[in-house]
């Protein structure tokens, strides 16, 4: 990872995933940066993500993306694997509404150096 890379950390519906990720793609352009690093707490599998949100990708082809898929059970997996990330732009957390209450649980769980990279919080300007 560098400096360009964008930490996501992620809990979104299925049904949703096109439109979050327009979104996430429109603020990884205004932040610079060149490649995303997708955490997406989710049902769906990443064969799943990927053909539910297939013409979102293609339409920002040029920012490159990584998309690891985690269910609920895997949570301290994907909280070991983000503790690992050294260098990166920044951080940025994305939830539907009906997520929203598990998200800021579990940011109260993210390690700090992810927490001091926050570039953007969608959970906490919910309303």
């Amino acid at each position: 990872m560098d400096r360009t890379t964008g930490v996501v950390v992620a809990a979104v519906k299925s049904e949703e995933l096109a439109d979050f990720l327009r979104l996430l793609f429109r603020e990884a352009k205004v932040h610079k940066f060149r490649k995303l690093l997708v955490n997406l707490v989710s049902d769906s599998n990443y064969w799943e993500v990927i053909r539910d949100s297939r013409e979102a990708i293609l339409d920002n082809i040029d920012l490159g993306l990584y998309i690891n898929t985690w269910k609920l059970n895997q949570l301290e997996d994907m909280i070991e694997f983000l503790s690992k990330i050294s260098e990166m732009g920044g951080v940025m957390i994305f939830c539907s509404k009906d997520n929203r209450q598990f998200m800021l649980r579990m940011k109260s769980r993210l390690p700090q150096s992810l927490i001091a990279n926050l570039t953007k919080d969608y959970c906490s300007s919910q309303e």
